[in-house]
């Protein structure tokens, strides 16, 4: 009797283990399925080429921002950051439509139509005033807090064509601007005591000052504005939109740690 209960039960035994075993074994195919989609992996980031930010060199991408996004992208998410660079419109143009992830930039109405802020910001940029080495009203100068102040103190500022910024922050109190083609003419313009004063991005300022020679000649002084904020902007059509969290966990990481500051000091210094 036994033998016959054995004979007639066993296959179905063995057919619920083999049943038990392969539901097992499609549950951690899925659980590694799902980790491995959780991952970050080639990010793409689209720019246009500003000095010292995103720029190529000889083939090699690199810059501020480069270097802060290696270590939220490459570094803490274990993922890879691929860089696009395109004129300006195009840059955002390609994330609008998905065939870019993400910008960095201030985010506008307009911009969180297809894009997804990150709550971090990747950078806070402040403008500061520069003035020619020696300049008889440098204490005065280092007290600029607005565009009234330069209007009181009658100085004269130069800055390049096409600085909406300047147009509405300093003219608009009458200030009488120097106005040139590019950032280079201003500098030069400025270390040649044609003009009083100009103001420029730190980071942006100290590349250009030592890249022109001119850090013999050229002053940052104390007096500033800002900051002008630049988070990131994830595509809503990203394959990585539901990430956001995860990827603002990783700048909030990186913007906290020391080797985010001595990557801002690198950028700061003019000699």
């Amino acid at each position: 009797m036994l033998q016959i209960l054995i004979r007639q039960y066993l296959p179905r035994f063995r057919c619920i283990r083999i049943l038990s075993l392969l539901v097992c074994m499609l549950g951690f195919a899925h659980s590694l399925s799902a980790a491995e989609n959780n991952k970050i992996g080639k990010i793409s980031f689209a720019s246009s080429e500003w000095q010292p930010f995103s720029y190529e060199d000889r083939g090699e991408r690199k810059g501020l921002y480069i270097d802060i996004l290696k270590q939220v992208f490459e570094v803490e998410l274990g993922g890879e950051l691929h860089c696009q660079f395109s004129p300006w419109k195009r840059a955002q143009l390609k994330v609008k439509t998905g065939i870019a992830d993400f910008l960095v930039t201030v985010p506008t109405d307009k911009r969180l139509e297809y894009a997804i802020k990150s709550e971090h910001p990747i950078l806070q940029l402040y403008l500061y005033v520069y003035t020619y080495k020696d300049h008889p009203r440098l204490d005065a100068i280092q007290t600029i807090s607005s565009g009234m102040d330069i209007k009181r103190l009658n100085l004269t500022p130069v800055t390049n064509f096409g600085n909406g910024w300047h147009k509405n922050n300093i003219d608009k109190y009458g200030v009488k601007t120097i106005y040139v083609p590019n950032e280079e003419n201003a500098f030069r313009f400025l270390a040649l005591k044609r003009a009083d004063i100009t103001i420029e991005p730190l980071y942006a300022a100290s590349f250009q000052i030592k890249n022109y020679g001119l850090t013999d000649k050229i002053l940052p002084t104390r007096a500033r504005f800002g900051p002008i904020v630049f988070h990131l902007l994830l595509s809503k059509k990203s394959p990585y939109a539901g990430k956001i969290k995860e990827i603002d966990r990783a700048i909030g990481k990186v913007i906290a740690s020391p080797g985010y500051r001595e990557i801002l000091e690198q950028y700061e210094k003019i000699n």
